[in-house]
């Protein structure tokens, strides 16, 4: 066993690297909170290849002298403590004094500042931690920080990288917490040349949220705020309508820096409840102003995890808080016309109105709506939140139809195997819908059950699979283009994506700073919402990996997954039957995407023996 000895200051730096620089987003995080520390109005952050290659900062902020530049990059040198006192009222955001240091251990370095009223500015170049120069150089003031070659000293923590797209993702993370936080500050974000973010100042922290989230969707947006005898809590946060499957797009700020805390999210869904779908969460950004010696920010080295020393009262003004601003506000938008399932209650009844509803709108109704079966299909697939008519709703099994039998003298066909299938679609087989989730052909010696979206999943899945090689889904020019505004990291990933989108049937066109315009997207969809259908299938797009063909095979079931109609999507007879002969020509028709079978089949035979008839 070796002796005990200091260690190098290249080893402790990259201990200190370690801790703090995990990845270029930390870099980011730790750069641009310095420039807002120097009370900069403007900071932009460009980067290359995800910030692997090159991350520059650039503010002007109140600059550094040449003494103090090259106090900077050494460790544990700061201007924001001078007491142990200061430790629990901090208000900054760097304060350790390792950040400088840490980067310039794993990457090449170049630094220059320009104090206010100085006639010159100073640089240094630094690789690997050791200092290569230092000299007076002419620069406008602030400071100007680049990094280049981030890990190239530590190979084995540079492997650990994701994608150029991952990563630059993660960096607009940053720069949007950071921004919707610090709205005196000017924000603007570059990657590989192409704007991500441009915020310019405001005075106002909620018009910078509304900056963030698009100014076009601030009425979809809850403003509300509870003030407490230490602390004030500040919301603005979406209405159901606008949740997405990225948490991320929830930020909870303490004294303006964003922060994990388990007890203020799980208040923020529990307030939403009811309100949310599975599996989606709200956007916006909660904002808790309090006293610094309540909250404890030294338990995590980067300073995302805080503790509260009262979490179970702000767990509860922030539940109330939401859950008021939700009542009392239209939050009814957007959550569609089937009751959540923690009501099991309410659904039967709404469901039981439904089908008496139904019922008389089939059999008073004239003898068609003159569409031709796919075109009644597409009509309830692209609307399916759509209101009741005489024409749109077939029977429903859960009724009170005497005429369920198949009629004397009709042709009544078996069903088995795929040529049954086919034949249950004759017009002799009657269909019903049940429970607005199944099909049910009943024919007069079997029946089938098909699971109305998993069948319709398979049909998309398969039409989306075919333009993995090149045969193009026909597109539905919309009426009225919809203009979307984009976060960063959702326009570089759409960028990523453009060609995945057209060839599934959608023409997007860039439109602005940040903004993308629908123009149409595909046929087999209808009207779907088009701005719901595409940032969900751009949601799930961010989180897919694999080979070229395994990730289309899963953006191919997200396109699936979101295109079908849905449990409680109710279906008229020639749409049910425009469904059953489009899976009837899949290619495998038994089973969606994900695995769960579209048909059960049951025999005279099979029901005669559950029941104790045969034998």
């Amino acid at each position: 066993m070796s002796r005990i000895k200091l260690l190098p200051d290249v080893l402790i730096n990259k201990i200190a690297a370690g801790e703090v620089i995990e990845r270029p987003a930390s870099v980011v995080k730790e750069l641009v909170e310095n420039s807002i520390d120097a009370q900069a109005s403007r900071i932009e952050v460009r980067v290359e290849e995800g910030g692997s290659r090159t991350i520059e900062v650039n503010d002007n902020g109140v600059g550094m002298t040449a003494e103090e530049l090259r106090l900077a990059v050494q460790r544990h040198a700061t201007s924001k403590l001078a007491t142990p006192e200061d430790l629990f009222a901090i208000r900054s955001f760097g304060f350790r004094g390792e950040a400088l240091p840490s980067i310039a251990s794993v990457a090449q370095l170049t630094i220059k500042s320009r104090a206010a009223g100085a006639d010159s500015g100073y640089q240094l170049e630094i690789e690997g931690g050791v200092i290569k120069s230092a000299a007076e150089v002419g620069c406008d003031f602030g400071t100007y920080i680049s990094v280049k070659n981030l890990f190239f000293n530590t190979p084995a923590r540079r492997k650990f990288l994701k994608t150029s797209s991952a990563e630059v993702r993660r960096i607009a993370e940053v720069v949007e917490s950071l921004a919707v936080g610090n709205p005196q500050s000017a924000f603007v974000l570059e990657s590989g040349g192409q704007v991500l973010l441009d915020l310019s100042a405001t005075a106002d922290r909620i018009e910078r949220a509304a900056q963030l989230f698009g100014v076009s969707n601030k009425s979809k947006f809850l403003h509300s705020s509870r003030e407490g005898e230490l602390f004030r809590l500040e919301i603005y946060l979406s209405l159901p309508e606008l949740c997405r499957r990225n948490r991320s797009r929830v930020m909870t700020l303490v004294n303006n820096r964003r922060i994990d805390s388990k007890a203020l999210f799980a208040a923020l869904m529990s307030s939403y409840g009811e309100f949310l779908n599975n599996g989606t969460y709200p956007q916006g950004v909660v904002y808790l102003d309090i006293d610094p010696s309540l909250v404890d920010v030294n338990v995590h080295p980067a300073k995302s995890e805080v503790r509260f020393s009262d979490e179970r009262t702000l767990f509860h003004s922030l539940y109330h808080l939401v859950r008021e601003s939700l009542l009392e506000g239209d939050s009814t938008r957007g959550l569609g016309q089937i009751p959540r399932r923690s009501n099991p209650g309410m659904m039967t009844e709404e469901f039981r109105q439904r089908t008496r509803e139904s019922m008389r709108s089939f059999f008073e109704a004239t003898t068609g709506s003159g569409r031709t079966a796919e075109e009644s299909l597409a009509a309830i697939v692209a609307r399916p939140d759509s209101e009741a008519t005489a024409d749109s709703f077939g029977s429903s099994i859960d009724s009170e139809d005497q005429s369920a039998e198949p009629q004397e003298g009709a042709v009544v066909h078996d069903l088995n195997g795929r040529a049954g299938l086919k034949s249950t679609i004759d017009a002799s087989v009657r269909l019903y819908q049940m429970a607005g989730l199944y099909i049910v052909a009943l024919a007069r010696d079997s029946l089938m059950i098909v699971d109305q979206h998993a069948a319709h999943e398979r049909v998309l899945f398969e039409l989306a699979m075919k333009s993995f090689h090149k045969e193009s889904i026909t597109s539905q020019q919309l009426l009225f283009p919809v203009a979307v505004t984009l976060e960063p990291a959702d326009l570089e990933l759409f960028q990523r994506e453009r060609d995945t989108l057209q060839s599934l049937g959608f023409s997007v066109s860039e439109f602005g700073p940040r903004q993308v315009q629908l123009e149409a997207i595909p046929a087999a969809l209808g009207s779907k919402n088009p701005e719901k259908l595409f940032r969900e299938l751009l949601d799930d797009f961010s989180d897919i990996s694999g080979d070229e063909k395994k990730r289309f095979e899963k953006k191919a079931a997200s396109f699936a997954c979101r295109g079908a109609i849905m449990a409680g999507d109710r279906l008229s007879e020639p749409a049910m039957r425009a469904l059953l002969e489009s899976l009837l020509a899949a290619e495998n028709p038994y089973v969606c995407p994900h695995g769960r079978p579209t048909i059960l089949k049951f025999t005279r035979d099979e029901l005669d023996l559950k029941f104790g008839r045969l034998g």
